[in-house]
């Protein structure tokens, strides 16, 4: 699920893809944008009751066609 579905859930096993680009960032971003963001990325991190997997996605290169 999304982090925003996963919260007030707790699961044994989370896997967080991409995370390292958390927080998403944007052009033009206001400071409590990025703030709410931060917090996602605390909920994120705090479902796991087991594990937590922090997954990086394939470099483009790396991918089979």
């Amino acid at each position: 699920s999304s982090i925003h579905r996963a919260k007030g859930l707790e699961e044994d096993r989370v896997f967080i893809i991409d995370y390292d680009n958390m927080p998403m960032r944007r052009m033009e971003q206001k400071e409590w944008e990025l703030i709410q963001e931060l917090n996602l990325k605390y909920v994120a991190i705090t479902r796991a009751k087991k594990e937590l997997f922090l997954v990086e996605p394939l470099k483009r290169e790396d991918r089979e066609v």
